[in-house]
């Protein structure tokens, strides 16, 4: 995920603070709300919830530098997790990219992910795959929140982490993650490219369309 940087601004006109009554899988985006030629991932979705919460590939046999990062890495990763549990989910791949949603009902601290994030902006991961080493060297920079998303607690950030393994080409992996907390909901966005380059405008309005979605919702 990375450095996080938090919306501010007036409350949006009409806004309400009550918790949606729409189901929470009806809060997810869906049809012509997703990106064109959208196709759905058939993943199980704890795989998916890693996508969310596997901020920078910090496993608990991780080797991090620098050290002091591995536990407010790893808090990190516990407290997203569990703001995820039992979340509604959507994933689709669409052109070169994989768009993934979830919406829960349980709160985040954006502002705790923030200054956590903030701290280990570049970080190197080791740990141990298969019997073999991987070295992770990750980068995550801060990105405002959507303009339309003003007045909403929201966060983001785009980060690229390029991974290495004896003998294999090293990989670049570059994705965009948004959360947002808002009417005792969290929104949480990840859009991953499947090349080394990344549409941001695309992922950005993907963001944007699902907060919006739940701040709009009876």
């Amino acid at each position: 995920m990375g450095v996080l940087v938090t919306g501010c601004g007036g409350d949006s006109p009409g806004a309400s603070d009550a918790a949606p009554s729409t189901p929470r899988d009806q809060l997810l985006l869906s049809g012509s709300d997703l990106p064109a030629d959208a196709k759905p991932v058939n993943l199980p979705v704890e795989r998916l919830r890693e996508q969310l919460t596997d901020f920078a590939g910090v496993q608990a046999n991780s080797t991090i530098d620098p050290q002091e990062c591995r536990a407010p890495q790893l808090d990190l990763e516990a407290a997203s997790k569990q703001a995820l549990d039992e979340a509604a989910v959507t994933a689709v791949v669409a052109e070169t990219a994989i768009f993934i949603e979830f919406v829960s009902g349980r709160g985040i601290d954006t502002h705790e992910f923030a200054q956590t994030e903030a701290r280990c902006a570049e970080l190197t991961v080791s740990s141990e795959f298969e019997g073999e080493r991987v070295d992770s060297r990750v980068r995550t920079e801060s990105r405002t929140p959507p303009a339309a998303l003003a007045g909403i607690d929201a966060i983001a950030s785009y980060s690229t982490s390029t991974a290495s393994v004896r003998d294999v080409p090293p990989t670049t992996t570059v994705s965009y993650a948004g959360w947002a907390s808002l009417r005792g909901t969290t929104v949480a966005v990840r859009v991953t490219s499947l090349g080394d380059t990344l549409d941001e405008a695309k992922a950005e309005q993907f963001f944007a369309d699902a907060v919006r979605k739940v701040e709009d919702a009876p």
